[in-house]
């Protein structure tokens, strides 16, 4: 048997022309690859593979860690791209050790015991940096801004950047930036980045390189799917998987109505509806789990039952002895601890988010201006918070009384300055954290303060949820309108009656939630009790108000019948005569604004699924339908002054009969070429715009009368004639 030293070194050289490791290349050449070729070629293609692994080995087996933080800026996916080069063999200079690895690389653990300054600082510190791309550019003035989705980590937005689904494309992308421009202009979605971030991160995971959306992955099953799976690891709830699903369904209509207009794309249009089909199948099973956690949610919430508005503001009440001690110490300008004004600062935020029920992005976006520009009305406090993420069109109006004002003033006066002169610079928000920083999530802030007092902690949806429960239960239907204006802050309330509140109204609908804070502590105190109540008829209720009502009459301006008076006249001392008044004397005060002003606002309809398309040319503008309608669906109403057909036959003739938008029926004519008109000098009508076609018509005008709050109208709709 030969001995080790005489077998040959065959070192492992890989074939350049297939690619395959070789021990004996010049055997594999000359049976294989090149076994038609000379010697002297074999010769020359064995030397190139052998240069080849020297510079490998040389160059390319070597790599810096510098240079890989500059290729590859995501932490985890740089993290794990080291240890698989050091599993294979590769040498990675500059490399940190386990011990020195930067501790953003790491994922951080989450403590849910951390209720005060140090946890706050601990998640500060793992956010953006102040200065990064993403927030320079966001602007107020942006309709569709939203505040970074990093700034305050949870743990499914840790899974998530650990798992590298937090990358997206450049917003300045020419298709992401149309999408935007497409849910902006079209769809009228003002509060839209959220939708468009979602598109992104799903197209970045889809196409991890390059700097472009490339219409490629709409062949891309595998990568769609793992996404979705990788949302449901990341322990992402249901509900937001199927809005990521819904997001790229819209982004999909929106490619689809863009290269419908493009000859030279016209063969992505079938795979922009398979991919469609995919997303749709993808959907069902989650739509399915969904279903089955609201059903479970609401289960538990009939089963346990709803919490009163009494056990709601527990923590309030718990820790008011506390915050008036605190009070009285900053106004004699006693020192606090660091820890004291932090649980000073959660308590203003919860009365505006438990007292008032506004959101948490009201807390968020109020500003110094807009607390120096409050007013004062009927011994209340009102104040207007016009920039906040909930929406982006109107003031969130809230009145405070006597009490919660000086709260409020005492943190502007003697804990925010230390925090503003803390961060370096003048900050207009009006709450600013311990760590100098603008307060990015009232929600955990709310949190924190209940975990310091060990309770149940509360959310700013749950305590909305059983305000307006409470108000259904005790308020008329005018006061249900004014309190559910007090609390929504949605673009369809804003663009009505709410974007013209009044102090007036401010200050009532402050006063009416703040009944219902009585009337909850006075059912509570029942219920605590175990005393039942002794029935009374119907009948004997209504003669003993009656009574009531003759003796304190109700009218605008009066005050209340306090107890002692209401004692003094033989009533009972309870509070349910009392009231009764109050909602009397609401309605009155309502119904007397409400005579003001005309409420019944002329309104041009907003049509969905079209828009006005500029064709160019000597067509110039046309609508195009951006979903499909089905025949005998109403499309849009042809808008205009409303005239007889005399006066229109005269307009008619001092104008081209081309550029004419006059449409005549019966005796009357719609004038459409008055524009704008004088009802809506701000808005574009569709129907004016739509151009006829005699051969391949798919709509066609219709006359119809319809029922307006001032009367019966004629007005004439545009019908599908067949499927659009």
């Amino acid at each position: 048997m030969a001995s080790n030293s005489q077998n040959p070194d065959r070192r492992i050289v890989h074939c350049l022309l297939c690619g395959k490791p070789q021990e004996a290349l010049t055997s594999h050449l000359k049976r294989v690859c090149m076994k038609n070729s000379t010697d002297e070629e074999r010769k020359e293609e064995l030397d190139r593979a052998k240069a080849s692994v020297k510079k490998w080995t040389s160059e390319c087996r070597n790599w810096d860690y510098k240079d890989m933080c500059k290729e590859f800026p995501h932490k985890a996916s740089r993290h794990a791209l080291l240890k698989k080069l050091q599993r294979e063999g590769y040498f990675v200079a500059n490399a940190p050790s386990e011990e020195d690895l930067e501790p953003d690389e790491e994922r951080p653990t989450s403590s849910v015991a951390a209720a005060l300054p140090q946890a706050r600082e601990e998640e500060r510190a793992s956010e953006e940096a102040p200065n990064s791309p993403e927030v320079s550019t966001a602007h107020s003035s942006d309709p569709s801004w939203q505040r970074p989705t990093s700034a305050g980590l949870t743990d499914v937005r840790q899974n998530m950047q650990s798992m590298g689904l937090y990358e997206r494309f450049p917003p300045e992308t020419p298709l992401i930036a149309g999408f935007k421009k497409y849910l902006l202009q079209t769809l009228h979605v003002r509060n839209c980045q959220q939708e468009v971030d979602n598109v992104s991160r799903m197209l970045r995971y889809i196409q991890p390189s390059g700097e472009d959306v490339s219409l490629d992955f709409l062949t891309t099953i595998t990568e769609t799917t793992d996404y979705i799976n990788n949302l449901r690891r990341a322990k992402m709830t249901s509900a937001t998987i199927l809005n990521y699903i819904k997001n790229m369904i819209r982004y999909i209509q929106f490619l689809m109505l863009e290269l419908s207009f493009k000859d030279s794309a016209s063969k992505y249009l079938p795979k922009c509806q398979a991919y469609m089909d995919l997303l749709s199948t993808l959907r069902k099973p989650v739509s399915k789990q969904h279903s089955q956690a609201v059903c479970k949610t609401r289960y538990h919430r009939y089963v346990d039952g709803q919490r009163s508005l009494h056990g709601c503001h527990k923590v309030m009440r718990v820790c008011k002895k506390d915050m008036l001690g605190l009070f009285a110490k900053l106004l004699e300008h006693k020192e606090i601890s660091r820890e004291e004004k932090t649980l000073f600062q959660y308590y203003c935020e919860a009365i505006i988010l438990l007292k008032h029920y506004q959101r948490p992005g009201v807390v968020e976006g109020f500003t110094v201006s807009e607390w120096m520009e409050r007013k004062s009305h009927d011994g209340k406090t009102v104040i207007g918070v016009s920039q906040h993420k909930t929406a982006n069109m109107q003031i969130a109006t809230f009145a405070l009384n006597t009490e919660q004002a000086a709260m409020l003033d005492a943190y502007y006066h003697y804990i925010r300055p230390e925090y503003v002169k803390e961060s370096g610079e003048e900050e207009d928000r009006f709450f600013i954290g311990s760590h100098g920083r603008l307060v990015s999530c009232a929600s955990q802030d709310l949190s924190r303060l209940h975990a310091h007092y060990k309770l149940p902690n509360v959310t700013t949806q749950e305590i909305r949820r059983v305000a307006k429960t409470l108000a259904g239960q005790v308020c008329t239907e005018e006061q249900m309108t004014t309190v559910a204006h007090y609390l929504a802050h949605s673009n369809v309330v804003a663009e009505g009656k709410y974007r013209t509140r009044t102090l007036e109204e401010a200050v009532l609908a402050s006063n009416l939630i703040g009944g219902f804070e009585n009337s909850s502590e006075d059912s509570g105190s029942e219920m605590s009790s175990g005393a039942e109540k002794r029935p009374r008829d119907e009948e004997d209720d209504k003669e003993d108000l009656s009574k009531f009502l003759n003796y304190f009459p109700v009218n605008l301006d009066g005050q209340p019948p306090s107890k002692k008076k209401r004692v003094q006249a033989g009533f009972s001392e309870g509070r349910v005569f009392y009231d009764k008044w109050r909602a009397l004397q609401y309605a009155k005060r309502e119904e007397h604004l409400l005579s003001k002003y005309t409420r019944n606002r002329p309104t041009i309809q907003r049509w969905s699924g079209l828009t006005i398309k500029d064709f160019g040319g000597t067509k110039g503008e046309g609508v195009v339908a951006t979903k499909p309608f089905l025949k005998g669906s109403i499309l849009c109403d042809y808008h205009g002054r409303i005239i007889t057909a005399a006066e229109g036959q005269e307009i008619q003739k001092t104008i081209d009969d081309q550029k004419c938008y006059l449409f005549f029926f019966k005796d009357l004519c719609i004038d459409a070429e008055t524009f704008p008109c004088e009802c809506h000098p701000d808005k574009e009508a569709l129907g004016r715009k739509i151009n006829h076609s005699k051969k391949h018509a798919n709509a066609k005008p219709v006359h119809s009368k319809m029922q307006f709050p001032d009367g019966t109208k004629d007005i004439i709709l545009f019908k599908a004639i067949k499927d659009i």
